[in-house]
Order: structure tokens, then C-alpha cells, then sequence
């Protein structure tokens, strides 16, 4: 009766007196949660923080762990604890960005991304963010403002190098959009849709050559070759 014996344990757990031990180390924790064991360093710092004062570098540990048990409300209840004690701490508010659904109740919840972005500018989540933001209310040209911002500090941000042809595209902006495109097929993260995309954005363009090429490459590997076909006949037919 293994909920018998769960029940009993815990009824043991909560009973007992607090045993009294060293500090944890920070780093075996880390190299706790590096192997998959959250979970247990979860339990570590929960029993030390019973007994002591908080800690910010221990509730930023359990912010960063993958203990799959943590509800959101308790990441959430850690972050505004570091909050208090460090009331612009880039981790915590991050966390709170990533949380955003389950902060409903929260009168503050509009201001985490804007207090994110504007003392952690160069923050990658809060980045990611203030991008969909940006789509979302149709505000391309901010959008692309933000991916460039992004691989100005970040060359190789693959989110961004995908997102710059996406929002170019969206804008009708073919040209820009082909040569970004292809920035991103260079890049060799691309995948068969976005190969796709990539020669719609040159047939567009009027690059007939490139488009053909691309189409070449996947003719075998897309889904739906018919598409393929008549995009190939459409750029042959308008080389002549």
C-alpha cells in the first residue's frame, strides 16, 4: 500500500524536529539540477530555508531548476520573495515574464515586461517577448527593430535570424524578405516550410533562378509536391 506508507512518511516528515545542518553548497546543487535531479536540490534548499532566513541565491536556484513538481504558483511565490529582498532582480522578474498566464490576480503583472526590458535590455526573454508584442498588435517595423537589436547582440539568435524574413514577408517587403531568407537557409537551422517560404519570397522577388534552386533541393521532401511543381513551372515560365 505504497499511499499508506507515502502518507505515513509524511505525517513522520512533518512531526519530527528540524535537524539542524551545515549550509548548503551552491554548487553541488547546481550540479544536482545539471543531472536531472531538481527535484532533490528542491528538497534541500526547502529544508535549510525552513529554519534560516531567504536567500536570494537559493530561491534563484530553485527558479532556474527543472523540478517539474514546482507549481507555477510557487515559482511564482519564489520570485516575488526575491523581489523583496532585491527588488530588481533580472532572474526573478524574467521568471515572472515566463509565468505571465498564471499571474491573473496579480495588479502588476503589465508592468513585469516593461520593468524587464528597461533594466535588463538586452535580456533575451524579455526581448522575445516585447517581439511578439509587437506582432501581435501589427507594429512590424518595431518587430524588426527588435530582431536587429537582438543580433546586434547576438549574431547567431536563431530566433530572431527566423523571425526577420517571417515579419519582412508579412509586410510584402519581398526583397528584404528573400535575402533575409536566405541569411536564415545559410544559417542551416532551416527547415523544409521555411525552405519553402524562402522561394515564395524570391518567386516574389522575380529571383526565378533562386527559386528554382531552392525547389530543386525539397522536391523530394515536401509534403505536398503539387505545390512545389506548379511553383516551378510558374518560375520556369517566367525565365522564358
Amino acid at each position: 500500500r505504497i499511499e499508506a506508507l507515502r502518507r505515513e512518511n509524511d505525517r513522520k516528515f512533518h512531526d519530527s524536529s528540524l535537524i539542524v545542518g551545515s549550509r548548503p553548497e551552491s554548487e553541488k546543487l547546481r550540479r544536482l539540477i545539471e543531472r536531472g535531479y531538481g527535484g532533490i536540490a528542491r528538497n534541500i534548499i526547502e529544508m535549510w530555508l525552513r529554519t534560516n532566513d531567504s536567500e536570494v541565491e537559493f530561491l534563484e536556484i530553485l527558479l532556474r531548476s527543472n523540478d517539474s513538481s514546482a507549481t507555477p504558483q510557487q515559482r511564482v511565490s519564489w520570485a516575488e520573495e526575491i523581489l523583496e529582498i532585491e527588488r530588481d532582480n533580472e532572474i526573478a522578474l524574467e521568471s515572472l515574464l515566463l509565468l505571465n498566464e498564471d499571474l491573473k490576480g496579480h495588479s502588476d503583472r503589465a508592468e513585469v515586461p516593461d520593468k524587464l526590458i528597461q533594466l535588463y535590455p538586452n535580456n533575451p526573454k524579455g526581448r522575445k517577448h516585447q517581439f511578439e508584442e509587437f506582432v501581435e498588435s501589427g507594429e512590424f517595423g518595431r518587430a524588426v527593430e527588435t530582431c536587429e537589436s537582438i543580433l546586434k547582440n547576438d549574431p547567431e539568435n536563431e530566433y530572431a535570424l527566423r523571425q526577420r524574413p517571417i515579419i519582412f514577408t508579412r509586410m510584402s517587403r519581398f526583397e528584404e524578405a528573400a535575402y533575409f531568407w536566405s541569411e536564415w537557409l545559410d544559417f542551416g537551422k532551416a527547415s523544409i516550410q521555411d525552405k519553402f517560404r524562402a522561394a515564395r519570397a524570391h518567386y516574389n522577388s522575380k529571383h526565378y533562378s533562386e527559386c528554382i534552386s531552392i525547389l530543386m533541393e525539397i522536391l523530394d521532401q515536401y509534403p505536398d509536391k503539387e505545390k512545389i511543381i506548379d511553383l516551378i513551372i510558374r518560375s520556369n515560365y517566367s525565365l522564358m
